[in-house]
Parts: structure tokens; C-alpha cells; sequence
């Protein structure tokens, strides 16, 4: 081992770890480190992958993240983890945790949940008893780059993995399951309409095997409701001229069909969000059979209401295929871009929905070119949208760039990477406080060419 990375151990073990290690049961490696000059395995990365898959820590040694599962007493030690961490020989006595879990007054152990944030503490590793402080050396979910550049830093998109498990798919559905802290799949089309229903913990993959699920589709709306927390889905496309009529909800384990009569109709390429500020999720635009029926729908979760606005000028043109979020802090769903294939209309136009009517905002400064299939999140740490991808169908204009939105205006972030793409899978994940893209395409002449990468972003870099 190198004296740097000797160093780096200490470090480790001194600093990231709250408790002193008297023995590790196991050690996994998950992915390689970035540059580990940057700290940013050490202090984020790796402990963000292996916590979600039920390891105590992760450290970045030797160029690999490395999940820590944290025994207490009698495991077996691993050669190296014993030299990287230099545990002491006798594993019921540790010098480092002697030295780091230094008795109270009363001769107590400081533990996480005793409500004193003790020097071995953070607001990281012990939130019960921790606050967040800027400066404090911990970037914690409660911090980003824009509130405690400090603590945080920003990364910009990252590829996770060029060949995911769900692989190459476009015109799927992603959403963030806030009840059980996942990213959720569903669907799309390669070669083929696809129904397989897929989470990501931030770390794995996992497929799941629900008893039912709705039938193969692409280009459905998609959403989660916080408030029942449940995933909605209504309609699809399954190729040309069929479109889909049925609404389902997944609740972690199954799918269950509650289609009601009187909903939206037969529609494909509707874009859904949940409007949290009154707690119900709400669908826009979109095709069928006879053109792109300019309607706004809401769910309660038991019936679908029509919503339009009474007044043409209330509501944004026709489109389809179009991209909406919802602004948590202003309490707005903004909507941006679309096509009217009839017209041969592609928008660059930003609306928002307060929950009435639909609002035409004039953004100070430059505006994303137009575009439709793109996709955007709300990115809660920060508080702004985020746009990636879609393209233009009439002069084969396809979007690479990063924009995002903070009320006002609209900025360009980044540019050229992921690769310019259409109908990508994207999400916004608040414990990890990243957008996960997955998945998408492009065509070459009539040919569709879909992707299998998976890639997040935090923020732009500094």
C-alpha cells in the first residue's frame, strides 16, 4: 500500500467512520472511484451506494468503492481491511475506539439517538442527535452545492453504467417512489413494447415479478402521488393508430388496474405530474385517434375530472408529447415545449398551472430551443427544473444540453453530455439529491436506436 493511500485510511477511519471498527464481517466491492483527489468517493459516492444495500459504510481504497458491513466483535477480519484501517489485534479491545468513543460524565457510551452530538458525530452519520452546519465537513441530505458549497460539492452528470440491467429502452416511464425511497421503471419499447417493472436504490437494480401489470406500452403518462403513495399510470401507445384507455396504480408490489369509465379516453404521449400543492395528479395534452385533444385531467385516486380551463386563452395550444414538473416551493406545475404534429408545430413555450388555469410566462433572458419527447424534474435541494434531451422532428434537430429553470428564467447548464437523445426515462431522487436519467434514443433515418445508460446529475460543476 502507498503512503498516500495509507494516509487516506487513517483519515477514514478517524473521520468518516463515527464509531471505531472492532471488526468487519464483510467487505464488498461495488464500482470503481472517480478521482479520489476530489474526496468525492470517500465522502459521498461510496456511502451512497453501499447504504442503500444495507452496508454500514463505504470507503474509496485502491481506486474502488468498497461497502463496509460493521460487525461487533467476533467476524472474521479481512487481511487487507485489517492493514487499511489498522484494526487492533485484539478485537475486543480497540485503541482507536477508546480513543474516539470517549465516556460521558456519568461513564455512559455516546451513542447515535442519545441526543448529543458528540465529536464522533455529524449531521450525516447521526441526524437524530446531529443538526446540519454549514461547515461542518458533511454534506448532508439537508445540503447541496447552492446552500453549503463548503460541505458540498457538484459533479455535474456522471455515468453510472453504460449497459444497466433493464437494458436499451426509450418512451419508458420513471418516477421517484418517495414511500419507499426508490426510482421506479416501468415499460417503454425497444425492438418491442416492453411491461417489466424495475427499481433503483441508488446502488442495484432490481427487477420485481407482480402477480399483473398493465399491458406492454410506451408514451404513457406516469406519476407518483406523495400523498397516497402510489404510482399512477393511465394510457399509452402500442405502435400506430393504438391507443390505451386504462389507469393503473402500483403500491410496492403489485399493480392494480382502477380504470374508471369516464376518464381522459383513449390517449397516448399525455404528460403527468403530481400537483402536491392540492393533492392530486394531473394529466395534459397528449393524442388520439382523432388529433391532440387540448384537455387538462385530474386523479383523486378514485375518478378522473375534467379540469380545462373554461376559456381558450387559459390553456396552452394543442401538443403532445410535451415535458412537465412540479414546482414544490412556488406551488406550480410548469410545463415546457411539445409538438402538434398536425400543424407541424414544435413549441419552445413555458407555461404554468396553479392549479385553475394554465399561465403563459415570458422567461427573462434566453429560452431552450423548441423541442418535444424531452424530459424535466424538479430538482427539491435546489429549487429549480431540470431539462434534458427531445429534439426537432422536422429538421432532425437533436438535444443535448441541460437547462434549467428557476421562475424566471431559463439557463443553459451543460451541453454534450449525455448524448443528444429522445424520450429518456428521468427522475428526481431527494435522499440522494441527484437526477437519475435512464435509457432513451435516437433515429437514424426510420430506424429508432434506444439506449441502455444510466447517468445522474447533482448540479453543475464549479
Amino acid at each position: 500500500m502507498s503512503g498516500d493511500l495509507e494516509e487516506r485510511s487513517l483519515r477514514y477511519s478517524a473521520t468518516t467512520l463515527p464509531y471505531a471498527l472492532v471488526a468487519i464481517a464483510s467487505i464488498v466491492t461495488v464500482t470503481t472511484c472517480h478521482d479520489e483527489t476530489e474526496r468525492r468517493c470517500e465522502d459521498r459516492e461510496c456511502r451512497d451506494q453501499c447504504e442503500p444495500i444495507g452496508f454500514d459504510d463505504g470507503a474509496c481504497l485502491d481506486g474502488e468503492c468498497r461497502c463496509l458491513d460493521v460487525a461487533d466483535g467476533d467476524g472474521d477480519v479481512d487481511a487487507d481491511v485489517d492493514a487499511d484501517l489498522e484494526l487492533d489485534a485484539d478485537p475486543d479491545v480497540d485503541a482507536h475506539e477508546e480513543a474516539d468513543l470517549e465516556l460521558d460524565a456519568d461513564g455512559d457510551d455516546e451513542e447515535c439517538g442519545d441526543e448529543l452530538c458528540s465529536d464522533g458525530e455529524d449531521a450525516r452519520s447521526c441526524p437524530a442527535d446531529c443538526d446540519a452546519v454549514c461547515g461542518d465537513g458533511a454534506c448532508t441530505h439537508e445540503e447541496n452545492r447552492a446552500t453549503c458549497a463548503e460541505d458540498c460539492e457538484c459533479f455535474g452528470w456522471q455515468l453510472v453504467d453504460e449497459v444497466a440491467a433493464p437494458g436499451r429502452r426509450r418512451a419508458h416511464g420513471m418516477v421517484f417512489d418517495s414511500e419507499r425511497e426508490v426510482v421506479l421503471l416501468f415499460g417503454g419499447a425497444d425492438e418491442t413494447y416492453l411491461d417489466d417493472t424495475w427499481t433503483w436504490d441508488g446502488a442495484v437494480w432490481a427487477e420485481l415479478e407482480p402477480i399483473t401489470a398493465p399491458t406492454p406500452r410506451h408514451t404513457f403518462g406516469f406519476a407518483f402521488d406523495r400523498d397516497r403513495g402510489v404510482a399512477v399510470l393511465y394510457g399509452g401507445g402500442q405502435g400506430s393508430g393504438v391507443y390505451l384507455d386504462d389507469t393503473w396504480e402500483w403500491d410496492g408490489a403489485e399493480w392494480h388496474d382502477v380504470t374508471t369509465p369516464d376518464g381522459p379516453g383513449p390517449l397516448s404521449g399525455g404528460s403527468m405530474v403530481y400537483y402536491g400543492a392540492l393533492g392530486y395528479t394531473m394529466l395534459y395534452g397528449g393524442a388520439d385517434s382523432e388529433g391532440h385533444p387540448n384537455k387538462t385531467w385530474r386523479w383523486d385516486g378514485s375518478v378522473w375530472l375534467d379540469a380545462t380551463p373554461t376559456l381558450p386563452e387559459h390553456s396552452p395550444p394543442p401538443r403532445w408529447l410535451c415535458a412537465m414538473a412540479y414546482d414544490e416551493a412556488r406551488g406550480v406545475v410548469v410545463m415546457f415545449g411539445g409538438r402538434d404534429t398536425y400543424l407541424e408545430e414544435h413549441y419552445n413555450d413555458t407555461w404554468e398551472w396553479n392549479g385553475a388555469v394554465w399561465t403563459e410566462v415570458t422567461p427573462v433572458g434566453d429560452i431552450p430551443p423548441p423541442r418535444w419527447e424531452h424530459e424535466m424534474v424538479y430538482d427539491e435541494a435546489r429549487g429549480v427544473v431540470v431539462m434534458h434531451g427531445g429534439w426537432r422532428a422536422d429538421i432532425l434537430d437533436w438535444h443535448h444540453d441541460v437547462w434549467e429553470f428557476d421562475g424566471t428564467s431559463w439557463t443553459q447548464t451543460a451541453e454534450g453530455t449525455p448524448q443528444a437523445r429522445a424520450l429518456p426515462g428521468m427522475a428526481y431522487d431527494p435522499v440522494r439529491q441527484r437526477t437519475v436519467l435512464y435509457g432513451g434514443g435516437n433515429r437514424i433515418g426510420s430506424t429508432w436506436r434506444a439506449r441502455s445508460d444510466l447517468w445522474t446529475y447533482d448540479c453543475p460543476p464549479h
